[in-house]
């Protein structure tokens, strides 16, 4: 692994996992304001504990339908701020493709299809 790649992820991975858990909590927020009346609704269970198990067996499916959107996001923001900062020219400028530069991106989405598929199974 090339100190540059160390770098980008440096930046990349705090990234992604800051836009994982924004995009994870918005959703399980919306989708607990849209079924709190049904939650309400029942009898002989304990809400706290049906409200956790509820959102541990569908936390799987939501993050299936978060990760694109994070594996779009995050590498836009690192991009943006390599660009806030004038890094990408000096990268450039030092002999490393822009295709090379965005290795970590690739490979990172690469494991984000095999856990969505994983995920999927």
């Amino acid at each position: 692994m090339r100190l540059l790649d160390r770098y980008l992820l440096s930046i990349f991975l705090p990234a992604l996992a800051m836009f994982g858990l924004a995009f994870v909590f918005i959703i399980l927020a919306v989708d607990f304001a849209a079924n709190l009346a049904k939650f309400l609704e029942l009898k002989n269970r304990a809400l706290p504990s049906f409200v956790l198990l509820y959102y541990g067996m569908r936390l799987p499916m939501f993050v299936t339908y978060l990760l694109p959107a994070v594996m779009l996001f995050a590498p836009m923001f690192t991009a943006i701020k390599l660009a806030r900062t004038n890094e990408i020219l000096p990268i450039a400028a030092s002999g490393i493709s822009l295709r090379r530069m965005s290795l970590p991106f690739i490979v990172s989405a690469a494991i984000a299809c095999a856990a969505i598929a994983a995920l999927e199974e």
